[in-house]
């Protein structure tokens, strides 16, 4: 892992600039988090909180791949990503990165579980999760007690992403669209969500209304 002063990392958005170095953005925090996680060993839930971490990740990539997308397109960029950069690191990526981080990403973020999923011809597709270091029983399927599991290996996973970092920080510093996409996507981040934008089912007046009374309950400041 890459050592760094983590006091240089100000997370006041309002006041944050990219580094010129975007490797200090974007790769040596995670790399620092996950350090954390190893240490509470390989059978541990650090496994689940791990793959939790690195899709969030990638999500937070492929918005800055895209120059700061909406909401709405937040898996297609992410699934661009993990196919445009991962698959530059492994092939199969390129083939399968859609269904890993719809079953995974989505099935750990939305239930703390990861999807299985039943294919045209009735079987059952699942998940082992494993931190093989061997390349080649990655992303293999096999079959265990009747049902067909997809072999992914944690360990090379992670490895993976942040040679896919590597690759993506070199294309920032050599590529004006993408250095452009990242500062911008970084510009984006500060801008504050409407009020109006969140009202739904689950954001109830009585929330925006606990948030008004603290205001008013704080002190005037003086001149």
């Amino acid at each position: 892992m890459t050592n760094y002063d983590s006091s240089n990392i100000d997370y006041n958005l309002d006041a944050y600039k990219p580094s010129s170095d975007p490797k200090i953005d974007i790769k040596y925090p995670v790399e620092r988090v996950i350090s954390y996680l190893n240490d509470l060993g390989p059978d541990s839930y650090a496994w689940y909180a791990m793959l939790m971490l690195l899709f969030n990740h990638i999500d937070f990539l492929g918005h800055l791949q895209s120059g700061g997308s909406s909401r709405f397109d937040q898996s297609k960029c992410a699934v661009r990503f993990i196919r445009s950069y991962l698959g530059r690191v492994d092939d199969r990526y390129k083939e399968v990165g859609g269904l890993i981080y719809h079953m995974l990403r989505h099935g750990l973020s939305h239930k703390s579980s990861p999807k299985r999923l039943k294919l045209s011809d009735d079987s059952i597709l699942g998940y082992t999760f494993s931190n093989t270091k061997k390349r080649e029983k990655h992303l293999m399927v096999y079959c265990s007690y009747h049902e067909l599991r997809l072999r992914f290996s944690i360990h090379l996973f992670y490895e993976d992403l942040l040679a896919a970092i590597d690759l993506y920080c070199e294309d920032i510093i050599h590529d004006n669209e993408l250095k452009n996409n990242f500062i911008n996507a970084w510009e984006m981040l500060k801008e504050p969500e409407y009020e109006s934008n969140i009202r739904s089912r689950y954001i109830e007046a009585t929330d925006l209304a606990y948030i008004n009374k603290q205001i008013l309950s704080l002190p005037s400041s003086s001149n």
